[in-house]
């Protein structure tokens, strides 16, 4: 007998393919989701195994940690410039563990527009990635976070480095990070604002510029002398910074709030002995600010614990519900939290007052001294003191000392090109003798 052999039917095909084709469209993102957590738990055990192995490098090299790039012979025996993870693979025996399984840095490495931007990301001189010029401040591969373009604390230490080492190869490395600063991008986004005077904040990737400028007073002061030092930018600027005038018990200051607005140039750059165009003094500015925080936490309006003349510093800190920027008078922000590194950070100016908190915070609240210093924040009120050390405060601190002791910091600063041209260009000139006002008009 002849045996018929039966086709599907178009319409069965039809229906057999579509099923198929939903059955994917279910399984398919399954499969994406399952393939992206496996992703996620390598990139978790692989960051887990490089702490690790940073801790026990850090163990054996006396609680120093490894520079991102080193010239000279690596474990790999080969000559040239090491890595980090060079330095780490004695401990890991694993090369794959630094591979990032997400791609995120090649993303965020490779993910713009911008020729000059992308070309920027490969010709770093220094070994860091950049924007025109500017630092990244988080790297989001590590953190989660946009980058945002940051330079003046990392520029301002450079050049007090490169005075005090005098070495050719620091100078080189230095200039090479001056000169790439492209100062007017920042000032006019890009072009897209010509007129702007201001700088911006900070530049992402993904989103652009920020719409915050620095146009506040803070601590911004360094970030003009440098600006103006190391380039042509117009220094209009300087004068539409926002002055707010606050007069707490007699000293007059400028609204600035949290204690470091009014130290972190001036950690780094003497503002005493001279005004600006507009007859500012600013070292008088820091010495009354410093003042008037202390007297607002000697008044104590809030009935704070532990408030006194030896105990005092509102500044920007961890606090028992995470990090805030605390300040007082003018911008009054005080939940009993105190900083002890900003007191002790305002010793140029208020050497008296400073000396006498650093003395009562070490001899009255031991359990906020450590290994490594002073705990960032303490709050008697609430009974807590922080667990960590910040590396920041802690150098405004160490800064305020040397200064205090020497003038050292300062004086390294002082003697840049730089920073000379910066202050000069601002229109920076000597003070009158004994003269204490913050400003004085000129006639």
């Amino acid at each position: 007998m002849k045996t018929i052999q039966r086709a599907f039917t178009l319409i069965e095909l039809l229906v057999v393919i579509a099923i198929i084709a939903i059955l994917a469209a279910i399984l398919f993102p399954v499969f994406a989701q399952a393939k992206r957590a496996a992703k996620i738990t390598t990139s978790i055990s692989n960051m887990k195994q490089i702490g690790t192995a940073t801790m026990m490098y850090v163990t054996d090299f006396d609680d120093v940690y490894y520079l991102r790039r080193v010239a000279g012979r690596g474990p790999t025996n080969l000559p040239g410039d090491f890595s980090w993870k060079q330095l780490l693979y004695p401990y890991t025996k694993n090369t794959q563990i630094f591979t990032d399984t997400l791609n995120t840095a090649a993303k965020y490495l490779d993910d713009t527009s911008d020729p000059v931007l992308r070309a920027s990301w490969g010709s770093n001189v220094i070994g860091l990635p950049d924007a025109r010029g500017y630092a990244f401040f988080d790297a989001p591969w590590l953190f989660a976070k946009s980058w945002g373009a940051s330079s003046t604390s990392t520029t301002a230490g450079m050049i007090v480095g490169e005075q005090f080492w005098k070495d050719g190869e620091i100078s080189r490395l230095t200039d090479a990070f001056l000169t790439r600063i492209d100062w007017n991008w920042a000032m006019t986004d890009g072009g897209a604002h010509p007129g702007e005077r201001t700088i911006t904040m900070g530049w992402k990737p993904e989103g652009g510029f920020l719409s915050a400028r620095w146009s506040s007073f803070d601590e911004n002061k360094m970030l003009y002398v440098l600006a103006y030092g190391l380039s042509d930018i117009p220094t209009d600027g300087w004068a539409q910074i926002k002055r707010e005038p606050v007069n707490y018990k007699g000293l007059d200051l400028i609204r600035g709030g949290p204690l470091f607005m009014h130290q972190m140039s001036e950690s780094f750059m003497s503002f005493k002995g001279v005004r600006d165009g507009l007859g500012y003094d600013y070292s008088v500015e820091t010495r009354n600010a410093t003042l008037a925080n202390r007297q607002y936490c000697i008044d104590n309006p809030k009935s704070m614990k532990g408030y006194g003349p030896n105990f005092w510093g509102l500044s920007a800190c961890d606090f028992p519900d995470g990090y805030n920027a605390f300040g007082a008078p003018g911008w009054i922000n005080d939940d009993g939290t105190i900083t002890p590194t900003s007191a002790i950070a305002s010793l140029p100016f208020t050497p008296k007052e400073s000396l006498a908190a650093a003395e009562a915070l070490v001899h009255d609240h031991r359990s906020a001294v450590g290994r490594y210093g002073f705990s960032n924040g303490m709050n008697p009120t609430r009974n807590w003191n922080g667990p960590d050390v910040i590396g920041i405060d802690l150098g405004m601190m160490m800064c305020g000392i040397e200064n205090y002791r020497t003038g050292f910091v300062n004086r390294l600063s002082a003697s840049h090109p730089a920073v000379k041209r910066g202050m000069a260009r601002i229109g920076f000139a000597p003070s009158a003798a004994g003269d204490s006002r913050l400003i004085a008009i000129k006639k």
